[in-house]
């Protein structure tokens, strides 16, 4: 039904466009065609999201504010919402290490990311996980443990993000491992210094 939804809006929005561009140049028309082409093509994109909800837990006490230090640990946890079961890159090897990252967003507007450090592996093979439908996949994050590259944050009220981003290579094309996108809903946090 969402897919319906995104190609009915995307379809109105083109029609507009190609409405006003009949007033200007031909390339109007043309540029108008082309987003319907890269619109309709990217909708995979969309229903990807989907199949997957991830959240920074605990998520029970919505009203908590989350505290974020150089110390702090937490979970966050992918769920498959999708009707068929995924395989999800484990996070020991090249692959799923640094697939989870986070934004953090200042009062101002201003972002800045949390990521994992660079490693290099002696031992890298493409292990994955098998994740049913409805089930669970967590992250144990600990920002204390020297994985993570923390950037200089003023204390203060941010809202944080998680994010997972699985690009398609060889390997997950091979192993019928899952690519795309994922985010979390945005949750407040406060960061102090330790």
């Amino acid at each position: 039904m969402k897919l319906i939804n995104i190609r009915y809006t995307l379809f109105l929005n083109i029609a507009i466009r190609l409405t006003e561009a009949s007033m200007y140049k031909f390339n109007h028309t043309i540029l108008a065609l082309l987003l319907l082409i890269v619109g309709c093509s990217s909708t995979s994109k969309v229903i990807a999201q989907d199949d997957w909800k991830l959240v920074i837990a605990p998520e029970q006490n919505k009203r908590a504010v989350m505290e974020i230090t150089s110390e702090t640990s937490f979970y966050v946890v992918l769920n498959n919402t999708s009707e068929d079961g995924k395989r999800f890159w484990n996070s020991n090897n090249s692959w799923g290490y640094s697939v989870l990252y986070f934004i953090l967003q200042n009062s101002l507007g201003k972002t800045f990311e949390i990521r994992k450090k660079q490693k290099s592996w002696r031992k890298n093979a493409p292990v994955y996980t098998h994740i049913p439908s409805g089930g669970d996949f967590n992250f144990a994050i600990d920002f204390a443990d020297d994985t993570w590259e923390m950037p200089e944050l003023s204390v203060g009220i941010y809202y944080v993000q998680a994010i997972i981003l699985v690009p398609e290579d060889g390997k997950s094309k091979q192993e019928k491992v899952w690519t795309g996108k994922i985010k979390s809903k945005k949750r407040k946090a406060f960061v102090r210094k330790n």
